[in-house]
């Protein structure tokens, strides 16, 4: 039984070891750059300072360090290469406003949008230490919808921090839906790269944003919350078809064909995509 734990523990050390390794890394950057204890490094050179709130502080680390949430954040990166505008929409701490800052070489605009106001002060605590001269960065507490405005009802989740559409036990919130055409015409600028994990109100957005979204073509890293869209009814590969037909592409695969693109669609879990339009 001994020999059995041992053997365990090394292999779940072994699994875990590029985290340990991206941990040490970014611990060696912030001493060697006398830099402040809240500093990670979630890339080599990219410096993001945590918002003062211990559950958001906790997601930043896990974005940085662990395995699939850094594979993420490297195509993210990849996407927003020659950007200098960023929709956030679901920013909730901020982490992907401030990488996009952190990972820009000269100005550049962002616009945090996150309807949780638990939410809020994390947010607002990562635009304080994260901005720097030459960016706007703006945040907008409101939910983001279709065509039409209106109010939402979520439900926070079990740790208070973050909402839901289809949870059915928690503390119960309605909250303002702004239609995501208004939003954008409300920016003051045309983001290059909208980022969206909306906990699949991504059906309603690309529905009443095709126009938008055909016009300006804006680089989209993109949640799609297939078992969540389920349960709201409403269809995950529809989603996809409608970007298809607005001349969106997987990053990389330009000229893959909606087969091809459809057939990586997995609508048993969450999946991310960074899409460009031709």
């Amino acid at each position: 039984m001994k020999d059995f734990l041992k053997r365990s523990s090394l292999l779940h050390f072994a699994a875990r070891a590029p985290v340990y390794y991206r941990r040490l890394l970014s611990e060696r950057q912030m001493w060697h750059g006398r830099r402040l204890g809240d500093t990670i490094f979630p890339l080599p050179g990219v410096e993001i300072r945590c918002p003062d709130h211990a559950i958001a502080h906790s997601i930043f680390e896990s974005h940085a360090f662990e395995y699939e949430t850094n594979g993420e954040l490297k195509g993210f990166v990849r996407l927003s290469e020659g950007c200098s505008s960023l929709l956030d929409l679901g920013a909730s701490g901020g982490f992907f406003s401030a990488l996009f800052v952190a990972s820009r070489q000269g100005p550049c605009r962002v616009a945090s949008v996150e309807p949780d106001p638990n939410s809020i002060p994390a947010l607002q605590s990562c635009r304080k230490k994260n901005l720097r001269e030459g960016v706007s960065w703006d945040i907008r507490e409101v939910a983001v919808g279709g065509r039409e405005e209106g109010t939402l009802k979520f439900v926070s989740e079990v740790n208070g921090y973050g909402l839901s559409l289809v949870r059915t036990e928690g503390n119960v919130m309605y909250i303002e839906a702004v239609p995501f055409h208004a939003l954008c015409e409300s920016l003051g600028f045309v983001p290059n790269l909208i980022k969206s994990d909306i906990e699949s109100m991504e059906y309603e957005v690309v529905d009443g944003g095709r126009e938008f979204l055909g016009r300006h073509k804006p680089r989209l890293h993109l949640e799609l919350h297939s078992t969540l869209l389920e349960k709201r009814q409403k269809d995950p590969i529809q989603v996809m078809r409608w970007l298809f037909d607005l001349g969106y592409r997987a990053l990389g695969r330009q000229s893959a064909s909606w087969a091809d693109l459809k057939s990586t669609i997995d609508t048993s879990r969450t999946q991310r995509f960074d899409l460009v339009a031709a």
